[in-house]
């Protein structure tokens, strides 16, 4: 087996000042698992309750165990049982299995599983935090390297900030890349067939698709509707005092499909073949048609109370009684043409804006437009 050494290119992440979580995903039961928190400070290794029950185990797998585990601070944690699970770890085409018995606890968290010294001595890995990545031998005596999501990996610590919101979990639905055995979506991925997977992540009922549209988008003409410049927002809002920061529900599927170009969005399940009666996720012109509605829906407030980056805005006001004012009119035009607002990522009256708040903000909120959403009643049957 050749030695395990690190190099600058096993660097993928975006930002080399950090000390950020190691998080990936891994296979078990045909599932590919997300937010997979690697802690080598662990004694034990942990699957946590919510996770469990979307892995739709039987209810027989679990062996009751109720000792309690002691967090880092000695609180005590207590456990609902134990189960022995094949995790697969993966590179591209290669994989390695290994058995780890995970401890089954029901607490708050914004991950799915934490890795402990068990599995990760068991795997024979070496971690590397300054890289973000780690290495272990392959059964072929090849050295296998995961690279972890620096960007989600601080979402996710951000969330575990958080104690006093509930972790929220969805369903997901992801066509894997090339190979049926490789791992794609956000969090779990149940195999249906060999190219479609269901993942579950927030429990709730939308579910979000992500078809290949690849010839679709070359048959049809590019949109060359500008986005808005990044620096002319960040300069319009800095400045004001005070700053709410909005979030389109779902915002392409707001959106409904002309009736003559829902069939060209069909796509094919076990059971029947289904078209989109909204905008979905993928389309090469969708952000630009999102925008133009949302230029259009708020021009006559854009530039001087709102501004707008395809589903984010940020209302911005120079007083705390001009903001509520300002808010009204948003409102006020949101309701007149029925869009919604995600509560969860909205933040009202955000005080004393500066260039770098503000800059730090829309950033976070403009890399979020990347996610769609595809629920039950916007699909249709072909």
């Amino acid at each position: 087996m050749p030695p395990i050494v690190f190099i600058d290119d096993d660097f993928h992440g975006l930002d080399h000042q950090q000390d950020d979580p190691i998080v990936i995903t891994v296979e078990i039961e045909n599932y590919a698992v997300k937010k997979v928190l690697v802690d080598q400070g662990s004694s034990v290794d942990i699957l946590y309750w919510a996770t469990y029950q979307k892995l739709q185990l039987p209810d027989t797998a679990m062996v009751p165990y109720d000792e309690p585990i002691y967090g880092f601070s000695s609180e005590q944690v207590s456990t609902q049982g134990y189960i022995d699970l094949h995790t697969v770890f993966q590179e591209g085409t290669q994989t390695k299995t290994i058995p780890i018995r995970f401890l089954i606890v029901d607490a708050p968290t914004s991950y799915n599983i934490l890795l402990g010294r068990p599995s990760l001595n068991t795997l024979d890995v070496v971690v590397s935090t300054p890289h973000l990545a780690m290495k272990f031998p392959a059964p072929s005596d090849d050295i296998l390297t995961t690279h972890y999501d620096q960007r989600l990996a601080r979402e996710f610590y951000m969330a575990s900030l958080r104690p006093q919101l509930l972790i929220q979990q969805t369903n997901h639905i992801e066509r894997p890349p090339c190979s049926s055995k490789a791992l794609s979506g956000e969090d779990h991925d149940p195999r249906i067939g060999r190219d479609v997977r269901l993942e579950p992540i927030e429990d709730t009922s939308p579910l979000e698709l992500s078809n290949d549209y690849t010839d679709l988008n070359k048959a049809c003409p590019r949109d060359t509707y500008p986005l808005h410049n990044i620096d002319r927002l960040v300069d319009g809002a800095a400045g004001n005092k005070v700053l709410t920061f909005l979030d389109a529900y779902f915002g392409y599927s707001q959106i409904p499909m002309a009736a003559s170009d829902m069939h060209k969005t069909a796509f094919i399940t076990d059971d029947a073949n289904y078209f989109y009666k909204v905008m979905p996720f993928g389309l090469k012109n969708a952000g630009a048609t999102y925008q133009r509605l949302m230029d259009k829906v708020f021009s006559h407030l854009m530039g001087h109370c709102v501004e707008v980056y395809v589903d984010d805005m940020v209302v911005k006001s120079p007083s705390h009684r001009q903001h509520a004012e300002d808010l009204s009119a948003v409102f006020s035009t949101l309701r007149q043409y029925n869009l919604r607002l995600n509560p969860d990522k909205c933040v009202f009256d955000v005080d004393r804006a500066t260039d770098y708040t503000v800059s730090v903000v829309l950033v976070q909120e403009i890399e979020g437009t990347t996610s769609s959403v595809f629920c039950e009643q916007n699909v249709a049957r072909s």
